[in-house]
């Protein structure tokens, strides 16, 4: 059964960041999940330079997403939490511009000529078309969405607010004669409420990732099924459980 991470909700995981046996139990599945993609999605087909199909353009637009989605990984292992906001948005827009292209949409094939020439696609074309497809409820939703996550790499002052440690206790701010807290960058400092929430909305877009990867691209669905499955632990770790480290420091078998 997969991580609970896989479903977290961020404000939650920021809520209660000390999930430690959890994410281990994700981590170790999602590492699963890139080592059996990585070595399945880029030997299943390769494509010329020349090329510009709409199969080569999907392919590779999945490569990056997995990529993205690894290094996040291996960026939040090394607690090194600054540069995953910027790759998650990666996920976000390749996954959309995946799902567009592959739409039959009226714009679908200008699109993909123009993403052959270098130009950037609108994410505004990819919600247009589910105003169209699923309704203006879930258009609207997804706009706050991208609204959110565009801070990641426009790096407003609340989203790189994630990467400053807070002081305890609120001090005199000598501008405005009142307290206030301090606030303070380092580096090798540990924040785990982002930390947390960064895991969460990695597991989300690992999913959606997954489900990308079942309806479009090289790889058949069975085979993304197989490779999910084959990576999902059996016994699902539980909020509020000890890691095997820290039961080994307590002598609890």
């Amino acid at each position: 059964m997969a991580s609970l991470i896989w479903n977290r909700d961020s404000q939650e995981a920021i809520n209660n960041p000390y999930e430690y046996a959890v994410e281990e139990q994700f981590i170790r599945e999602a590492n699963n999940v890139v080592s059996k993609l990585e070595s399945t999605i880029l030997k299943k087909k390769t494509f010329f330079l020349n090329d510009k199909s709409l199969d080569k353009a999907t392919w590779m637009l999945q490569n990056d997403v997995l990529f993205a989605f690894k290094d996040s990984l291996y960026s939040l292992k090394l607690k090194k939490h600054r540069i995953v906001g910027p790759l998650l948005r990666v996920m976000y827009e390749n996954n959309h511009l995946i799902v567009y292209l592959n739409n039959n949409h009226v714009n679908s094939q200008k699109t993909l000529s123009e993403w052959y020439d270098n130009k950037s696609p609108r994410h505004f074309e990819y919600r247009k078309l589910i105003k169209e497809t699923e309704g203006e409820e879930q258009s609207d939703f997804l706009n706050k969405q991208y609204q959110a996550y565009s801070k990641f790499t426009h790096r407003t002052y609340l989203s790189l607010l994630y990467n400053y440690a807070r002081e305890g206790n609120p001090q005199l701010d000598q501008q405005s004669t009142k307290k206030d807290f301090k606030i303070w960058y380092d580096e090798s400092w540990p924040l785990r409420q982002s930390i947390s929430m960064y895991y969460a909305i990695l597991g989300m877009f690992g999913k959606e990732m997954i489900k990308n990867l079942k309806c479009y691209g090289v790889l058949e669905r069975e085979e993304v099924d197989e490779i999910w499955n084959s990576s999902m632990e059996q016994e699902q770790v539980q909020f509020g459980e000890l890691t095997a480290k820290a039961k080994e420091m307590l002598g609890i078998e």
